[in-house]
């Protein structure tokens, strides 16, 4: 989830070979709302079965959903005229605290000009590229680019402690997982769903879902952070976006089918100014506030613009929207965990969003030392991580990496780092103490035994630290 968003789809420049891994984020532009659908938050946080029925038999033409547990409705008309005589008819008759227009929601931005990409650092100094089989390299073929999964993991040893199970489970909520992927498809617990209309598939066909389950909980020629925790995929995302109400719904669905963390690698920026944006903000609160209250731990990214997410109103004149105060959801909402990202060198990376409300960091990679002044890519200082074996990969394939895995970057990639963490504490404290943990208490545990960040900003803007899940094991069995 880079400097200014729009509504573009980018595809690949045939000249230049621009990899765009992800679509773009928007910034409260009108195009972004969702004609004719609206968010209405009551002003008790439920719906009762009542009010259901009532307007569903009043307006058979309208589509309703209703998220019960934290009174909030949407509805859908085929035209505005229509939807606006049901959200007159609401308003008059409910105690209804505000109205929103349904906003759509991209997949983070991280692109990479394949032109610019050094081709010699795929080169191993004992192996030309690679030609042998996996079996045949010390460590494998791929782990030898995990240099993130051995910075939170002090090169595996974390695994002696802890591995993860099925028994705790992260709910991914984004653009799907490839069920078949050959180091996932054993750790996919049942209970994912798609929310996109017209699409129940649970297949990522961007690869950002897939990417984010890789850090996670892969288990092959790849090693993720918790390679035995199991997984569970909440589609709300495909290669045009999706939905707020997506998003929020999955929230609730994913605590009420029993998962104890949900990642959000996914973001958008909503007015606190703008009234058609109201609801939607108290939507997402209210949706983590529910999780929280059933005991899921919510991590969201803080997202990839390079800013301050401190000062709405300086938010908004970074974003070069005048006269609004802008916030970052749900990462930049006091109640989701909020994560950013740091580099090879645990230094923080200038483009992860930063602020007082940022939590912690992980390993996010960036393009290397090179780039700024020469524009060279190095792969190196990327991560290396799942991809859909149906789809092309584009930088991977410079190091003839067969499909399945792709190079990459951002605080997308962080978040599920902090997530994977996060199911270890809780799966080596129910095992070791036979108890279960409150979400403050796996918080704590984090943030005892995290690396401190090298900045140039002040410290209380960069998080508490890098996650550390040897440290955080060690933490819990030396109690």
């Amino acid at each position: 989830m880079v400097k200014k968003f729009n509504i573009v789809n980018r595809g690949f420049m045939l000249f230049f070979f621009f990899f765009v891994l992800y679509f773009n984020n928007s910034v409260s532009a009108n195009s972004d709302y969702i004609d004719n659908s609206y968010i209405i938050t009551m002003k008790e946080e439920g719906v009762s079965g009542e009010i259901s029925e009532e307007l569903i038999h009043k307006f058979p033409d309208i589509k309703f959903e209703f998220m019960n547990d934290i009174g909030v409705i949407k509805i859908h008309g085929s035209n505005e005229e229509i939807t606006q005589k049901v959200l007159s008819y609401i308003n008059r008759v409910y105690a209804v605290d505000s109205v929103s227009k349904d906003k759509r929601i991209y997949i983070p931005e991280t692109k990479i000009d394949n032109s610019k990409v050094d081709k010699n650092n795929f080169v191993d100094s004992q192996y030309k590229y690679f030609e042998f089989t996996p079996s045949l390299m010390p460590n494998g073929l791929y782990t030898r680019w995990q240099w993130n999964i051995d910075a939170v993991t002090a090169n595996k040893k974390s695994y002696e402690f802890q591995m993860g199970n099925h028994e705790v489970t992260v709910a991914i909520i984004d653009s799907g997982i490839d069920p078949n992927h050959p180091d996932l498809k054993n750790n996919i617990v049942a209970g994912g769903k798609s929310f996109i209309p017209g699409d129940e598939s649970i297949n990522d066909n961007t690869g950002h879902g897939t990417m984010v389950a890789g850090i996670i909980a892969a288990n092959g020629d790849l090693k993720g952070i918790a390679p035995n925790t199991g997984i569970a995929p909440y589609k709300v995302l495909n290669s045009e976006g999706g939905q707020s109400t997506w998003v929020i719904k999955a929230i609730i669905q994913a605590v009420d089918d029993g998962h104890e963390i949900i990642n959000l690698s996914l973001g958008t920026f909503l007015s606190l100014k703008n009234k058609e944006e109201k609801a939607l903000i108290k939507a997402y609160n209210r949706a983590i506030n529910y999780a929280h209250k059933k005991g899921t731990l919510v991590v969201a990214s803080a997202g990839n613009q390079g800013i301050d997410l401190s000062n709405p109103r300086k938010v908004s004149e970074q974003l070069g929207i005048l006269n609004d105060e802008q916030k970052y959801a749900p990462g930049g909402l006091n109640s989701a965990l909020s994560v950013g990202a740091v580099d090879k060198n645990n230094q923080f990376e200038n483009y992860s969003n930063y602020g007082w409300m940022l939590d912690i960091t992980a390993p996010g990679g960036d393009f290397g030392p090179l780039y700024e002044k020469e524009g060279i890519v190095d792969v190196r200082h990327l991560i290396l991580t799942t991809y859909p074996t149906y789809l092309p990969n584009y930088i991977a394939e410079n190091g003839d990496l067969p499909r399945g895995y792709e190079f990459s970057y951002g605080t997308s990639l962080s978040t599920p780092t902090v997530s994977a963490v996060a199911a270890l504490i809780l799966t080596e404290y129910k095992e070791e103490k036979s108890k279960n943990l409150s979400i403050d208490e796996i918080q704590n545990i984090m943030y005892q035994t995290t690396l401190k960040v090298g900045t140039n900003r002040k410290e209380k803007l960069s998080g508490r630290g890098t996650v550390d899940a040897y440290e955080a094991l060690k933490l819990i069995n030396n109690k």
